[in-house]
């Protein structure tokens, strides 16, 4: 099948098959979640008074940012995820807290602090780290909890040392809760002393904020302390919350 399109002086330009396409979204992975083009940041938004084209510049800075982070380029991502974060984008305040993570273990409270903060603000995987408990234990069999940050939550969650509940595995005979698939892996890398990431490096910090997810603070003008560089002098421009 062909079509003609504007602009190819009548040629006909051949059709990308349905196969090609489904590939090329296989390879891109899943959505990001906290990718906004609309500017939409969640609960805070409005608080941050922020016109719509500043906003959609955010969200540009926090995908631009993403990138740098996973070149593992520290300076260009707390610049560009730092500025996105001043603007309340959950998704920047997450990832600026990988950047202090991967910037030393001295960072551990400051990235506690930027996690704390992206919850506030409504992200999923933030709250979670927050809530979840100090060791890992069974929870009710159910279909494992949407991950938002596909990215980086792993190793967000290793390096700060939280242990999510386990799955219950569904007794041999039984039907899987609704949504569950039956071949539904347990989940608890954390503590895993089998695990190749537990062996080596650094041992994991326990974490030490477990507590219910702070909730959106609408005080006007309320100020809090944040953080404002990192190792070796990066900077950040995080929003004064």
């Amino acid at each position: 099948m062909r079509r003609f399109t504007e602009g190819s002086g009548g040629r006909p330009t051949p059709a990308v098959p349905a196969e090609l396409l489904t590939l090329m979204d296989k390879l891109a992975g899943p959505p990001d979640v906290w990718d906004r083009p609309d500017g939409d940041f969640g609960p805070l938004s409005d608080l941050y008074e922020l016109d719509i084209e500043a906003r959609q510049e955010a969200n540009s800075l926090y995908r631009i940012g993403s990138k740098a982070l996973s070149r593992d380029e520290l300076s260009t991502a707390a610049d560009l995820l730092g500025s996105a974060a001043a603007a309340g984008h959950p998704g920047a305040l997450f990832r600026l807290a990988l950047v202090a993570l991967r910037s030393g273990k001295d960072w551990i409270d400051n990235a506690w602090f930027l996690v704390a903060e992206a919850a506030r603000h409504g992200h999923g995987d933030a709250q979670r780290l927050l809530t979840a408990p100090a060791s890992c234990r069974p929870s009710p069999a159910g279909s494992a909890p949407l991950i938002e940050d596909t990215s980086f939550f792993e190793e967000v969650r290793l390096l700060l040392g939280v242990a999510l509940p386990l799955i219950e595995p569904t007794p041999p005979g039984a039907s899987p809760a609704p949504g569950q698939r039956p071949d539904t892996p347990d989940i608890c890398h954390a503590t895993d002393t089998d695990s190749p990431t537990a062996a080596s490096g650094p041992a994991l910090v326990p974490p030490t904020r477990h507590g219910p997810v702070p909730p959106p603070d609408h005080t006007p003008n309320r100020k809090r302390a944040h953080l404002t560089a990192l190792a070796g002098g990066l900077p950040l421009s995080v929003p004064d919350m």
